[in-house]
């Protein structure tokens, strides 16, 4: 009794606890157990609540705090060097560019398209992204890469043309041999020189044979269309002279099959498409046509 006392005195227990240790002195002591037994184990507990066991985490070491920080840091650099390494060819209606890579490989550049690529890591990976058209002259070397959104094509060293813009996607093989890639489906096909392949609907389409000459014709203005649906040939002369066409509803959809020169005066261009097919054209504007049939 006497030890439970000197505790409180000493200031272990608080007010409140004080007085249900004195109300606990008027108690029975549980039959078998003497009260200095009883006391010692209050005293016991209250004693363990006083004492909070905190957990200590393990600190990192200065080096591997060091090794992290440089980690970070190499990756940062080299984001932010392949960022500014970054070279764009971009091009405009009306506008044709032709430019050569750092191994000499030559790109012709349709226009309303764009080429991306690294130059400074261009002697270690020959990769390009395409979005429009571009006729490639790859000098020969490690593997030559384009990428587009609906497929790419690996070759070594050769020539062929890529037309990759909206859903439709078209490769023409010159020389040499092309491995053509379906981004959406694990299957590819190769070209040899006058082949050609699409995709469609996500799918490679069966290879076509074309005359080499017409592969790489509208890098010298020539646009050569067969049984094209008129819309797409409208595209074409849009991007090419830099204007708008508005067509008569359902005129677009017949099909065309026939040339324009993208370097000719507009109306002899004009009336090379429109002309067979029945059609008139009025310049609105000095950019703005409209076509429509000859019975309107």
């Amino acid at each position: 009794m006497e030890s439970g006392r000197k505790n409180i005195r000493s200031g272990l227990l608080s007010k409140r606890e004080e007085k249900i240790m004195q109300w606990m002195t008027h108690l029975s002591v549980p039959a078998g157990r003497g009260k200095h037994k009883v006391w010692e184990d209050l005293e016991r507990m209250i004693l363990s609540r006083e004492k909070k066991k905190v957990k200590i985490l393990p600190m990192w070491s200065k080096w591997q705090v060091g090794v992290a920080a440089s980690v970070i840091l190499l990756i940062a650099m080299y984001a932010v060097i392949q960022q500014v390494s970054n070279k764009i060819i971009e091009t405009s209606r009306g506008e044709q560019v032709a430019f050569y890579l750092p191994d000499s490989s030559k790109v012709t550049v349709n226009a309303e398209s764009k080429i991306t690529y690294n130059a400074l890591f261009w002697g270690k990976s020959r990769k390009i992204q395409l979005e429009g058209e571009a006729f490639f002259e790859v000098e020969e070397g490690k593997k030559f890469e384009v990428m587009s959104r609906n497929g790419s094509v690996e070759v070594l060293g050769t020539s062929f043309n890529i037309f990759a813009r909206e859903n439709k996607y078209i490769v023409n093989c010159l020389t040499g041999k092309v491995k053509v890639n379906n981004k959406d489906h694990n299957d590819f096909k190769i070209l040899t020189p006058g082949l050609s392949t699409r995709i469609e609907n996500n799918r490679l389409q069966l290879i076509s044979r074309l005359k080499p000459e017409k592969i790489s014709a509208w890098a010298r203005g020539e646009f050569y269309f067969e049984m094209t649906p008129l819309e797409e040939v409208i595209k074409e002369l849009e991007r090419q002279y830099d204007l708008k066409i508005s067509a008569e509803k359902g005129i677009d959809q017949r099909l065309y099959t026939g040339f324009f020169y993208g370097r000719a005066d507009l109306e002899k261009s004009l009336d090379l498409v429109f002309s067979p097919m029945g059609l008139k054209f009025e310049i609105v504007q000095p950019k703005e046509i409209r076509v429509f049939s000859e019975n309107m």
